[in-house]
């Protein structure tokens, strides 16, 4: 019930763009919004930290005009093009939580359900960009609530955090082995990583994917090395 729901709610949110995350964020109290007529209130139990959590309040996502989008893909992360964004705004973008309130055409979600911010949208995916990452990035995973459009939550069975990686980590190897490595079974998938790497990569035979020369110890290496073996190959 809205009556049971606090009228303010805190946050973290990110003042001014530093490589110290301390003094990047500050926590702020701000009114508890109504879900309009399509959105969700959830909430947050848990929610996730990233590397990349610290290159955004740090400034190390630049801007990109949208003009120069297919160039600055052949120089930058695609997704310090398309994430980057301008202090202040809301930290963190990996949550789960539970819905505590839902708009009146709101159907396939109800009160009490357990949900998943999702990361990326699938709609938007296509082989073209796949890995260039068109994300639409919900930030605000690092407050007590955060309100969504309910195209952007995924319900799941449970409030676990083992979900939690699923949306990040796990659809980036998902995405790489499936359209930019077009990987069937019965090959030889060798995960390994690359000094200065700057984002997922993918030849036929291997997949570089994090500046860690132990790529397959981190959350994206290791999915895609149980991924690569779900599928039937011979992983390395």
């Amino acid at each position: 019930e809205a009556s049971q729901q606090p009228k303010t709610y805190r946050k973290i949110e990110v003042a001014k763009l530093s490589p110290k995350f301390r003094e990047a964020t500050r926590i702020v109290s701000v009114p508890l919004p109504r879900p309009k007529e399509n959105e969700v209130l959830f909430k947050i139990v848990w929610a996730g930290i990233n590397a990349s959590d610290i290159n955004f309040t740090s400034g190390k996502y630049p801007f990109v005009p949208l003009v120069h989008f297919f160039l600055a893909l052949k120089f930058l992360n695609p997704l310090q093009i398309l994430a980057w964004r301008p202090a202040p705004f809301d930290a963190g973008f990996e949550s789960i939580g539970t819905v505590v309130a839902v708009g009146d055409r709101v159907t396939r979600l109800k009160v009490g359900d357990a949900v998943l911010v999702e990361v990326v949208n699938s709609h938007i995916i296509n082989q073209f960009l796949i890995l260039s990452l068109i994300i639409e990035l919900v930030f605000g995973a690092f407050a007590e609530y955060q309100l969504l459009d309910a195209t952007k939550v995924s319900r799941l069975p449970a409030v676990d955090p083992s979900f939690l990686p699923l949306m990040g980590s796990g659809l980036t190897a998902s995405l790489a082995l499936q359209y930019s490595g077009h990987m069937t079974s019965g090959e030889t998938v060798l995960v390994t990583g690359r000094f200065l790497t700057p984002t997922p990569k993918l030849t036929r035979f291997m997949l570089t994917i994090t500046r860690q020369p132990t790529a397959a110890a981190g959350g994206t290496g290791q999915f895609a090395v149980q991924l690569a073996k779900l599928a039937g190959n011979h992983v390395i």
